[in-house]
C-alpha cells in the first residue's frame, strides 16, 4: 500500500477534516525532515582535520614548553580561542555558512517544486505551512529538497544523519498520520 492509498483510507474515515489531516501530515513529515537535516559544520570536515588538531594542541605544547624553561626565562603565550582560528585557518569552507540543506525542504501541491532557496536559514517550515494551505483533497503533496547533493546526504554522506532524513521520517507516517486525526477530533 502506497503513501497515497494510505491517505485516501484515512481521509475517508475523517470526512470534512480530510484536508486538515492531510496538511498536518504534510507538516509535521515536512517538519521532521528539516529537524533532521544536517547544517554543514567545517571543523569536522576531513580537509580540516589537521588544522583542527593544530587548535586543539597549540595550548598543550605551550604549556608543556612552558613547563620545561627554567626559572627566570620568557614563557611562550597561549592563545585565546580568536587568536587560534586567526592562526589556523581553515583549509576548506572558510566562508561557508551552514544550513542551506536544511532551508531548502520545498512542498508542492499537484507537482514538484523544483526552486532552491540560495539563502541558509530561510523558514522552510513556514514556507511549507503557506503552501500547504492551498491543499485541496486529490492533490498529490510532494516534500523535496532540490540541491544536487541531498541524495548523498540522504544515503549516509554526513555522519550528523547517517540514515537520512526521508527514510526516517517515512517510518514514522502512520504515527504522523494517526497524530494529524486525533488532532482535528
Amino acid at each position: 500500500m502506497s503513501f497515497s492509498d494510505d491517505l485516501a483510507k484515512v481521509c475517508l474515515q475523517a470526512g470534512e477534516k480530510c484536508e486538515e489531516v492531510a496538511r498536518r501530515t504534510a507538516i509535521e513529515l515536512q517538519s521532521n525532515m528539516i529537524e533532521k537535516s544536517p547544517v554543514g559544520n567545517p571543523d569536522l570536515w576531513k580537509a580540516n582535520k589537521s588544522v583542527m588538531y593544530a587548535r586543539e594542541t597549540h595550548n598543550l605544547w605551550v604549556g608543556a614548553i612552558n613547563a620545561d624553561l627554567a626559572k627566570g626565562e620568557k614563557k611562550v603565550a597561549r592563545m585565546g580561542k580568536k587568536k587560534l582560528k586567526e592562526n589556523y585557518k581553515l583549509k576548506a569552507g572558510q566562508n561557508y555558512t551552514g544550513g542551506r540543506f536544511k532551508s531548502n525542504w520545498q512542498v508542492g501541491l499537484g507537482s514538484m517544486n523544483e526552486s532552491v532557496d540560495s539563502e541558509p536559514r530561510s523558514d522552510a517550515l513556514g514556507r511549507a505551512k503557506v503552501v500547504l494551505e492551498g491543499f485541496k483533497p486529490g492533490q498529490t503533496i510532494f516534500l523535496t529538497n532540490n540541491l544536487p547533493y541531498a541524495k548523498k546526504l540522504e544515503y549516509g554522506h554526513s555522519k550528523q544523519a547517517p540514515g537520512g532524513m526521508v527514510r526516517l521520517t517515512v517510518q514514522d507516517f502512520a504515527k504522523a498520520v494517526k497524530r494529524a486525526v486525533e488532532s482535528v477530533k
